[in-house]
């Protein structure tokens, strides 16, 4: 067992820092303490998001910690991104639906964000592909486009979940854009 990369929620966040887990570098037990909120700032503008804690493998007064840190990241955040898993799966389920992802308003993003959120999504394709081939076989499909097609691989290999991007992150313990 070791410590999650990604908590489902707020709640799961604070109960993991009683959980005991090992350290993800050293592998040393009953070493991690709470180092802090991972904050940053979300799609409405300049108000603070909470995007997750930041633990330690404490080395200090004695213990055989590493002294090096980590994140537990919620699994909503997409990392080194403004915009959440939500708008990602909105944007990505109407370009796979045929629309364009431009003309999609209900994201809550700009015309900007949204194509820059289908290009990092066009470059990251090939890891994910890569997380669902392991899970499940694709569907058929005769889309010409390959995002659709993952969509709904994606679709077929989590379920039609609340949000299919948060809980393929949470399956897979790794930030869709690296």
């Amino acid at each position: 067992m070791r410590a999650p990369t990604f908590v489902r929620g707020v709640t799961e966040l604070d109960t993991h820092r009683f959980r005991p887990s090992p350290c993800p570098h050293c592998g040393r037990w009953e070493t991690l303490v709470g180092h802090g909120l991972v904050r940053g700032y979300g799609p409405a503008g300049n108000d603070p998001v909470l995007r997750g804690r930041r633990m330690l493998c404490s080395n200090r007064h004695r213990r055989p910690g590493c002294g090096r840190t980590f994140a537990v990241t919620l699994a909503c955040v997409l990392r080194r991104r403004v915009a959440n898993t939500a708008s990602l799966s909105t944007v990505w389920r109407a370009f796979a639906e045929g629309g364009s992802p431009s003309g999609t308003t209900e994201a809550g993003l700009t015309s900007r964000s949204r194509a820059r959120l289908m290009a990092a999504l066009g470059q990251a394709q090939h890891r994910i592909r890569t997380w669902l081939l392991s899970i499940e076989p694709p569907p058929t499909s005769t889309d010409p486009r390959p995002l659709a097609g993952l969509w709904n691989h994606l679709l077929a290999a989590v379920g039609v979940a609340h949000c299919p991007v948060a809980t393929l992150q949470l399956r897979t313990g790794q930030h869709l854009f690296g």
